[in-house]
């Protein structure tokens, strides 16, 4: 995807989750995010989404000092309000940065897009949170959700998760039916190997990239009919339970 396809699918994702989040109301439980309410959900992507303005506004290539992200957001119905607003501030931020400017990311100095793309994936799986607390899931368009697969697998990978996880060489294999994305997740001795390929999977996960990425994010179980399962399902179930985040 392009840069500016991220900045807009950020806006417009940004929108829905306030649209959702003001339809559930502040005390409505997150379903998807147990130990959270709509409250919570919303104080998240608020902080969130002004911290990066911040930062991609300043250009920095150093270390973010992550303890600064946080304050207050406001009180009743003007949260909802609040919300769209910071979507809209980030975007225009990254509207108006270069998209390979230099910038800290995750695994060191990277450009601009790094961010776009993590936002607008953010924003995008959030809204689908609201939309879950206020009982009408939505949909992520394919080429979107195709790119939050990879993104997804992109992004565990670099987590200390990924050499948590660990086993005797199963494999989970994730299968985009619409789009040509697919990722073999193996469980060595060592941890997770990701591996953005076909192949055979003691396990396979089938469906449009919408379901896939909603899959993979936990936001939707085995059972949804957009799914096909194949294999052993109890391996399906462990993954699921130790890359619940």
């Amino acid at each position: 995807m392009d840069y500016e396809a991220y900045v807009a699918a950020l806006r417009a994702d940004t929108d829905g989750l306030g649209d959702a989040a003001e339809a559930a109301g502040l005390d409505a439980p997150v379903p998807s995010c147990p130990a959270w309410t709509v409250a919570d959900l919303t104080q998240h992507v608020g902080t969130v989404q002004r911290f990066w303005t911040g930062l991609v506004g300043s250009r920095s290539t150093d270390v973010p000092d992550f303890s600064a992200m946080g304050g207050p957001a406001p009180e009743g119905d003007d949260r909802f309000e609040w919300v769209r607003a910071g979507g809209h501030e980030l975007a225009d931020t990254l509207v108006a940065t270069p998209e390979d400017t230099p910038m800290w990311t995750f695994t060191g100095v990277g450009t601009v897009r790094f961010w776009a793309r993590r936002q607008a994936h953010e924003a995008t799986i959030h809204r689908c949170d609201a939309e879950l607390a206020n009982g009408a899931l939505g949909s992520i368009g394919a080429d979107l959700a195709a790119d939050g697969v990879s993104e997804y697998f992109e992004l565990f990978a670099m987590l200390p998760l990924a050499q948590a996880i660990t086993g005797d060489g199963e494999t989970i294999h994730f299968h985009c039916t619409d789009r040509e994305v697919e990722w073999l997740a193996e469980l060595t001795p060592n941890g997770v190997v990701l591996r953005p390929e076909h192949a055979k999977g003691n396990v396979a996960v089938r469906g449009p990239a919408n379901a896939i990425m909603l899959a993979v994010w936990n936001r939707i179980g085995p059972d949804n009919p957009e799914l096909e399962i194949f294999g052993d399902r109890d391996l399906l179930d462990r993954w699921r339970r130790l890359t619940a985040f």
